[in-house]
Order: structure tokens, then C-alpha cells, then sequence
């Protein structure tokens, strides 16, 4: 059986954790494609390693009315949790836990996090938690990567680690 769980963590006291939500990388280009007078399409290589840019995680619609920690000074519920982390522009640490089998039958056991921002809700996300109940499908939310790595502690924020080496720009 595989259990994938979440954790957004704004603090040590106030993070959200949602199960069974799905989250999906997008990585950066290190390289560019072009397009000679012939058209034939070479690929410039820049030597560069590529790197998680972006996140995107699906929120179910039962996981709208979820309560963040309950040992945060303000409980909110998922869907305004996140309206208040995108209008603070907060940074946040994302743990994804992921326990499953391989084929083989051979156990994986995948802890990754990154630090992030969110730059995209669904449109109404809150307005009426009970509109996105019937449609079945998840609502979307981006977020933007600034940095990647591992965890060694579900239940600590500070067990977070930056992955090696860290990315150019932040050198």
C-alpha cells in the first residue's frame, strides 16, 4: 500500500498536512533549443545542473474544511491557511513523504522538501468551500522554488536540510 503526505510548514507551530494530496516538480532547462535556417533543431548544452523551479500541489475538495496545527496560534482551515500564506507572500518549507513498493515488491521510502513561495490558487478557493465538492476533481496550487533538499523529521520544520551543492545564485 502507498501513503503520500504532505506538510506545509509556515512555523515550527503552524504548518498544514494534507494526505493522499498528489504533488508534481517542474525543473529548470539547462539547456536552450534552436532552430538553424534549415531547420534542423540543435540543443545548446550550459553545463548547468538542472533544478526544481516550481511545484504544484493538488488540495482535494474534502481537504478545503482540514485545520492547520492545532498548536498554531490562529486555526484556519486549509482553503484560508493558504489565501493567508499567498497574501503574506510567506515562505514556506514543503515535506512530501512518500512510503510505497517498487515492482519488485522492494519498499521506497522518499522524504523531499523545498522552500517555497505560492504564486497560484484556484480562483474562489474560499469563497464557498462547499462549490468544489461535486466536480471530483483537485484544485491546483502553485508554488515557486527557491531552494530543495531532505528532511529527516516529519514533525520538525528544523530537520529540514538544503540539498549540495547549493544552486549558483545562491552561492
Amino acid at each position: 500500500m502507498n501513503t503520500t503526505r504532505i506538510r506545509l510548514w509556515q512555523s515550527q507551530s503552524d504548518h498544514l498536512t494534507l494526505s493522499g494530496s498528489g504533488l508534481s516538480q517542474r525543473w529548470s532547462q539547462p539547456y536552450r533549443e534552436h532552430t538553424d535556417l534549415y531547420g534542423l533543431t540543435h540543443r545548446l548544452e550550459s553545463g548547468e545542473q538542472a533544478w526544481p523551479v516550481a511545484l504544484e500541489l493538488e488540495v482535494w475538495p474534502f481537504q478545503l474544511s482540514i485545520a492547520n496545527a492545532a498548536s498554531a496560534a490562529i486555526r484556519l482551515c486549509c482553503a484560508d491557511w493558504l489565501e493567508r500564506a499567498h497574501l503574506q507572500r510567506s515562505e514556506l518549507i514543503v515535506f512530501s513523504d512518500y512510503l510505497g513498493e517498487a515492482t519488485e515488491g522492494i519498499a521506497i521510502n522518499r522524504q523531499l522538501a523545498w522552500r517555497c513561495v505560492l504564486t497560484r490558487l484556484p480562483e474562489g478557493l474560499s469563497a464557498d468551500l462547499g462549490m468544489h465538492a461535486d466536480n471530483g476533481l483537485p484544485l491546483l496550487v502553485g508554488l515557486h522554488v527557491m531552494e530543495n533538499g531532505v528532511f529527516s523529521s516529519f514533525d520538525s520544520v528544523g530537520s529540514y536540510s538544503p540539498a549540495s551543492p547549493a544552486r549558483p545564485w545562491t552561492e
